[in-house]
């Protein structure tokens, strides 16, 4: 949790070796993670330069790229370039395609991917969801967990699934051939490029249909993907052409919300008891662009008694909290 020191050390180890891969890589993650974008952006084309094909490297840029403004085209690119950096030729010889089983079968065996099968807000948005499917019986439910982690969300999730995989330890070719044995009619990734993401092997067609829903808001630049879900509002229909697969729209919204159990009763808004509306923000520190900051400072400025409440994870780190006070203070917040 010590930012600032942290980052001191980084730009040391990148002014002594500026070729050195992991040094630069955590030097990207700590100012991505402090909002610094701007000295950011260099230090990710250097890494793209050093390794330009790796597939963790190309989705770290591609993850971190959405903080920025960047025209959609830029993205696409980049995107594609990750679905050439994974392409598996011996796939399409590895095993001959399945059809899809019909009802009359079995149940439709649906495999979903993540990291996320914790106390995360990818789970948050599947719970109500795997409750539904589970309860209704047409499909018969695979968990591929891609990292070992597991806590009460695990284990609220696990008792909905026909059967849970911990395959954090295995490699895409020996993941793609465990879901093929596996039978799945239709593979779930719900992780995009975000963290601890397995795309990788989606490039290998284990599954008939394989789609990508939740976790991730842009293409996958996977070609083996068949269809991202969506809905009209994350991904207006003009932006269809930014996708390599097909967009299968929602008819209302991709979001399911799963309430907490634990949630404390509606209270007052505290707006009528204080005297002025407080607006909260929780999101990560590379969210808050200076964009974001000058619309809020016009939002703030139209009520001149609000307040601002930011709330994040870094912030406990005294020098990053005065870095940030002082960038909220250049635009009149």
């Amino acid at each position: 949790g010590r930012s600032s020191h942290a980052l001191a050390l980084t730009r040391e180890v990148a002014a002594t070796a500026p070729d050195h891969f992991e040094g630069l890589s955590l030097l990207y993650r700590l100012l991505q993670r402090a909002g610094a974008l701007e000295e950011a952006a260099p230090v990710g084309e250097r890494l793209l330069e050093l390794q330009p094909q790796a597939p963790r490297n190309l989705s770290s840029a591609l993850f971190n790229l959405h903080y920025q403004p960047h025209t959609p085209a830029t993205l696409l690119a980049l995107a594609q370039r990750f679905g050439a950096a994974v392409r598996v030729e011996q796939a399409y010889t590895q095993w001959p395609r399945r059809p899809l089983a019909g009802p009359a079968q079995r149940r439709v065996r649906l495999g979903l991917v993540s990291g996320d099968l914790v106390a995360h807000p990818v789970s948050w948005f599947l719970e109500g969801v795997l409750e539904q499917l589970a309860h209704k019986g047409t499909f018969e439910l695979h968990a591929y967990a891609t990292r070992p982690r597991e806590d009460a969300v695990t284990a609220r999730l696990k008792p909905l699934f026909h059967a849970w995989h911990q395959v954090a330890g295995l490699s895409d070719a020996a993941l793609a051939q465990q879901m093929h044995a596996d039978e799945i009619d239709i593979l779930l990734d719900l992780s995009g490029h975000t963290e601890h993401h397995r795309l990788p092997v989606f490039a290998w067609r284990p599954a008939p249909l394989q789609i990508s829903w939740l976790g991730w808001w842009a293409t996958t630049g996977v070609k083996e993907m068949d269809y991202v879900i969506a809905d009209k509002t994350g991904v207006p229909p003009k932006l269809r052409d930014q996708f390599v697969e097909q967009v299968a729209w929602m008819p209302e919204t991709r979001l399911c919300f799963t309430p907490p159990a634990d949630a404390p009763p509606l209270a007052p808004a505290p707006a009528l008891r204080q005297g002025h509306i407080t607006f909260g923000c929780f999101h990560r520190l590379p969210k808050l662009s200076s964009d974001t900051l000058r619309l809020w400072a016009q939002v703030l400025a139209a009520l001149p008694t609000a307040r601002l409440h930011v709330q994040t994870q870094g912030l406990q780190d005294a020098a990053l909290r005065q870095q940030v006070a002082q960038r909220f203070a250049a635009h009149g917040l």
